[in-house]
C-alpha cells in the first residue's frame, strides 16, 4: 500500500487518525476484542441537512457498539476541506456524511489507494451528492445524482422480482426525492451478511426517499441493490421502487451505500440504526458477525423510533439593532430585532435555538458573536452603518465569522454600506443597495410576489400586500461573490428590469449563507402574515436550521407587544 500523504496541514493534524493498519500485504486485521478504527467525515452541506444534530447519534451509536474507535473530522469551510488531510491507511472504515466541499487533489489520490487496496467506505444520504465531478467516488458509490444523461438508472420490478436497468436518456429527467414520510423497506439480499436474519419488510421513520439516482455501466458491474422502497407519486416519487441501500466494490474496497438519514428523526430509526451498524462492520471487515435482530427492530406495520443520542445541536441566532433616525414606527431597528427574537422564541414548530439581543450595535465583547449560527441585522445604512471602516474591530470580527460560514441577514437600510465596505460586504451577501445608484420609492398599494416557491424561505409564504411601504429597488449585485436567488420581486413601469428584486438568499461559495430584504422600512409591516413567516423562514436558512414544510409559525403580534417594543427614540450608543 502506498504510504499516507505527507501533504499535510498543520491546523488539520487533529484530523488525522492514529494507528497503522496496513502492510505491503494489505490490512492487519484488528487485535482480537480491539476495536476497529474509523474515521467519519462530516460537516458543511448546501442543502441544509442537520450535520450538528445527527452526527452526534451516529456517532454515540459507534462508541456505544464498542467495536469502533471513532475520530470525527469536521469540514466546516471550503478553507478546512480545501486542507484536508487524512491518513486513509490507518483505519479500516472511512463513513462520508458531508456534501459540497472538495478536498485537494493530494487527498483524493490517497482516498482513491486506500480504496483500491481494500479500504472500507460506508456512504451516508446526502454524501451521495458528494464529489460529483470526481470520476473514482461516483465508482465507488455506484450510483449518484445527475440527469437522465448521467448513466443507467436502477430501479426494481416487483412483478419479475429483480433489479432492471433504465439507459441513459430515458426515464425520469434527474434525481431528486417526495415529501418526508414514512415508507417501507424491502430487503432484496436477504442472504447477505448485512440483511442476513433481518424482517424481509419494515417501516422506516420520516424520511427523504431518493429517486432517479444513475452511475456508469461500468461502475455498477459488481453492485448489488441490498433493499428498495416503493416511492409513491403521492409523495412526490416516481411510482418505482428506488434503491435505499447497496453495496459495491472499489479494487479490493468495500462500499456500503445508504441513502436513508436526512435529519435526527430518520437517523433515530431502530432499523436505520441497525443496517448502518452492518454496513460498518461489513465495509471494514468483509464480515458481520452473527446476532440476534434487536428486540425494537421495526415492523412492516409500524416504524421504530428510538430516543435521540443527546440533546440537538442548538444554533445560537444573534438579533443586532442600531441606531433610529426616522419618526416613531419607521426605522424602528431595534424594536424589530426584539420582534423578531420574540416570535423565534416564541414559536410552537422552532426547536433547538438559542438567541440573543444587542440593541443599537454589536456586543462591546465582540467575543460573544463568535458561536453565532446566524446574525439578524437592523440598522440605519450608509454613513450610519456599523460595518465601515471606522468600526476595525467590528469589520475584523465580521471577516472572522463570515469566513467560517456564519450566517447573516440584512434588512431594510442594513442592506446598504458605503462605498469602502461595499465590495466585501457583496462577498457575504450578494449585494448592496448603493448611493447613487439604487432607488428608495415610497409605494401605496404595494404587491410583493413569491420568485421562488420551492425555496425554503418561501415555505407557505404567498403574494403579499402593504397599504404604504418602501422597498428599495435597483440594488447592485454581485453575481461573481455566490449563488443568488431571487425571493421577493416588485414589478416596475420606470426602471429595468420591470421585475425588480427586493429580497433574495445568498449561498456563499467556501460555506455560508445570507438573506437580505430591502423593507420594511415601517414597522407595522411585520403585521403582515406572509412577510412575518418570509423573514423568520429566512433567519433559520440562514442559520443552517431546517426549515418547517408549514414555515415558521409565529403569531400575528398583538398591538400591545408593537406598543412594548416600539419606541419613538429609543437610546443609543453613539456609533464611533
Amino acid at each position: 500500500m502506498t504510504p499516507p500523504s505527507a501533504h499535510r496541514s498543520p491546523q488539520l493534524l487533529a484530523l488525522v487518525v492514529c494507528g497503522c493498519l496496513l502492510t505491503e500485504a494489505g490490512f492487519v486485521p484488528a487485535a482480537q476484542g480491539a476495536p476497529w478504527k474509523a474515521l467519519f467525515v462530516t460537516g458543511y452541506d448546501p442543502h441544509g441537512h442537520p450535520w450538528q444534530d445527527t452526527t452526534p447519534i451516529l456517532e454515540r451509536l459507534l462508541a456505544e457498539s464498542k467495536k469502533f474507535d471513532v475520530r470525527i473530522a469536521k469540514l466546516t469551510s471550503a478553507a478546512e476541506a480545501h486542507a484536508f488531510a487524512s491518513d486513509f491507511a490507518k483505519c479500516h472504515v472511512v463513513v462520508l456524511y458531508a456534501h459540497g466541499l472538495e478536498w485537494p487533489k493530494t487527498t483524493r489520490d490517497e482516498f482513491v489507494k486506500y480504496m483500491d487496496g481494500g479500504g472500507g467506505l460506508v456512504v451516508i444520504h446526502n454524501a451521495v451528492g458528494q464529489f460529483a465531478g470526481w470520476d473514482a467516488y461516483r465508482a465507488m458509490i455506484g450510483i449518484g445524482t445527475g440527469d437522465q444523461h448521467d448513466g443507467v438508472r436502477l430501479a426494481f420490478d416487483e412483478a419479475r422480482q429483480r433489479v432492471v436497468r433504465v439507459p441513459p436518456g430515458d426515464g425520469i429527467k434527474c434525481n431528486g426525492h417526495g415529501h418526508l414520510h414514512e415508507w417501507v423497506v424491502k430487503v432484496r439480499e436477504p442472504e447477505h451478511p448485512i440483511m442476513a436474519g433481518l424482517p424481509g419488510a419494515w417501516k422506516h421513520t420520516g424520511d427523504e426517499l431518493y429517486h432517479g439516482l444513475r452511475g456508469k455501466a461500468e461502475h455498477i458491474e459488481d453492485l448489488k441493490v441490498l433493499a428498495t422502497a416503493f416511492s409513491a407519486k403521492e409523495t412526490g416519487g416516481t411510482g418505482e421502487h428506488e434503491p435505499v441501500m447497496l453495496v459495491n466494490r472499489f479494487g479490493k474496497g468495500r462500499i456500503f451505500h445508504a441513502t436513508l438519514g436526512h435529519n435526527t428523526v430518520s437517523m433515530s430509526c431502530a432499523g436505520f440504526q441497525t443496517l448502518f451498524l452492518r454496513g460498518m462492520e461489513w465495509a471494514a471487515t468483509g464480515k458481520v458477525a452473527p446476532s440476534e435482530v434487536p428486540a425494537d427492530f421495526p415492523t412492516e406495520a409500524k416504524a421504530s423510533v428510538r430516543p435521540a443520542a443527546r440533546k440537538a445541536y442548538v444554533r445560537k441566532i444573534v438579533f443586532i439593532g442600531g441606531r433610529h433616525n426616522h419618526g416613531p414606527g419607521a426605522h424602528e431597528n431595534n424594536a424589530g430585532t426584539a420582534l423578531l427574537k420574540s416570535l423565534i422564541d416564541s414559536s410552537d414548530n422552532v426547536r433547538s435555538v438559542a438567541t440573543a439581543l444587542y440593541p443599537d450595535r454589536p456586543p462591546d465583547d465582540l467575543a460573544q458573536l463568535d458561536e453565532a449560527s446566524a446574525l439578524v441585522v437592523l440598522c440605519e445604512g450608509w454613513n450610519e452603518h456599523w460595518l465601515n471602516h471606522r468600526n476595525l474591530e467590528v469589520m475584523k470580527k465580521f471577516r472572522q465569522i463570515m469566513q467560517k460560514g456564519t450566517g447573516l441577514v440584512c434588512l431594510h437600510a442594513a442592506t446598504a454600506v458605503e462605498d469602502d465596505v461595499e465590495k466585501e460586504f457583496m462577498t457575504w451577501c450578494g449585494g448592496n443597495k448603493k448611493q447613487g445608484y439604487s432607488t428608495h420609492p415610497m409605494t401605496d398599494d404595494l404587491e410583493l410576489l413569491v420568485a421562488a416557491p420551492g425555496h425554503p424561505i418561501s415555505r407557505d409564504v404567498k403574494p403579499m400586500r402593504f397599504d404604504r411601504e418602501e422597498f428599495y429597488r435597483r440594488i447592485l449585485f454581485d453575481e461573481s461573490a455566490g449563488k443568488i436567488t431571487p425571493i421577493l420581486t416588485v414589478g416596475s413601469k420606470t426602471e429595468k428590469p420591470a421585475e425588480q428584486v427586493v429580497a433574495w438568499a445568498f449561498e456563499r461559495p467556501g460555506g455560508g449563507r445570507a438573506f437580505c430584504c430591502t423593507g420594511p422600512h415601517f414597522y407595522a409591516s411585520f403585521k403582515n402574515d406572509n412577510f412575518r413567516k418570509l423573514i423568520l423562514n429566512a433567519v433559520l436558512w440562514a442559520a443552517r436550521h431546517e426549515v418547517p414544510q408549514d414555515g415558521v409559525r409565529g403569531s400575528t403580534p398583538m398591538e400591545s407587544l408593537f406598543q412594548d417594543l416600539a419606541s419613538p427614540r429609543p437610546a443609543t450608543r453613539k456609533t464611533p
